[in-house]
């Protein structure tokens, strides 16, 4: 009998302090099951610009819902509750191992910035004449992950758009212009 029952405690007590083991998966498994939205941008007040990017370990159930989440790091945890809040809401397709949904353990990254400033003057916007020659680009670049990188531009004769990178549509199919 006290053989059965120190066997029993072994096998159900951990080994360790690091609590429960999950299945794990990767950054590029992550993103293949997050639901929208999923905001990767967290913007925060008292954020200095810059990159604050947190690495993080999440916990997904098997409904797809974020359990727990933690990260490591010195700097940036003060901001640590309002980011948790904002990774609470992240919503996941179930993880699956033997056609079972599991919970899992994955890798995802955030980034903290500072809230978007808005211009102290404003200026009233031209009269446009047939004409007129007058053009508004817009650019974004990449990052060292994903992100997407493009330019419109918008001009009195036309749009063009090029996506060198994570983009659906690398350049504008219809030649250089495309009438407005």
């Amino acid at each position: 009998m006290r053989v059965i029952f120190f066997w029993s405690t072994l096998l159900l007590s951990p080994f360790d302090d690091e609590g429960p083991v999950y299945h794990w998966y990767d950054y590029k498994v992550a993103r293949a099951h997050e639901m929208k939205p999923h905001r990767r941008t967290i913007p925060l007040a008292d954020v200095s610009s810059g990159s604050n990017q947190l690495r993080l370990e999440v916990i997904v159930s098997p409904a797809g819902d974020v359990i727990d989440a933690h990260t490591k790091g010195e700097e940036i945890m003060k901001y640590w509750p309002q980011v948790l809040e904002e990774v609470r809401l992240w919503k996941f397709v179930p993880f699956k191992r033997f056609g079972k949904n599991v919970t899992a353990e994955v890798e995802e990254y955030v980034n903290v910035v500072p809230p978007e400033r808005l211009p102290k003057n404003h200026v009233v916007a031209p009269v446009i004449q047939p004409d007129s020659k007058v053009k508004i680009t817009l650019q974004r670049t990449g990052c060292y992950g994903s992100c997407p990188a493009y330019t419109v531009t918008i001009a009195t004769d036309g749009i063009v758009f090029n996506g060198p990178g994570f983009v659906r549509a690398k350049r504008d199919p219809y030649g250089d212009r495309r009438p407005i």
